[in-house]
């Protein structure tokens, strides 16, 4: 059985590595036995954002401009760095699970940082 806790402790360490990453609300567990452990996370509701790969997807017919590109994937590049030299290991490590804040506020400041 696959706790919630490790799902917790990774939002947890990426926050402490400077990660945008999800907001945890709430984190609870029940039990001592792994094997019939429950547990639970509650997240806020991620408004406002949009996926790398819906960013992307039309950009053979449509190209986003060059400037764009090179920080989408600098920023990208060192989101992995970071991961991989604090030995955090993503299994399903693709650029649907990375999102971009659209709301009015990001518009007006910079995507990356």
């Amino acid at each position: 059985m696959v706790s919630a806790r490790n799902e917790y402790e990774c939002i947890r360490k990426l926050e402490k590595l400077g990660i945008g990453t999800m907001k945890v609300v709430a984190f609870g567990e029940k039990g001592k036995n792994p094997s019939k452990r429950e547990s639970f996370i509650i997240t806020e509701e991620l408004i406002n954002v949009v996926s790398v790969e819906d960013i992307c997807k039309d950009w053979k017919n449509d190209p986003a401009e060059s400037l764009f590109k090179k920080c989408l994937i600098k920023h990208l590049a060192e989101v992995s760095r970071i991961l991989h030299q604090n030995r955090i290991i993503h299994r399903d490590y693709y650029i649907c699970h990375f999102l971009l804040d659209i709301s009015e506020r990001a518009k007006s400041k910079h995507l990356f940082n």
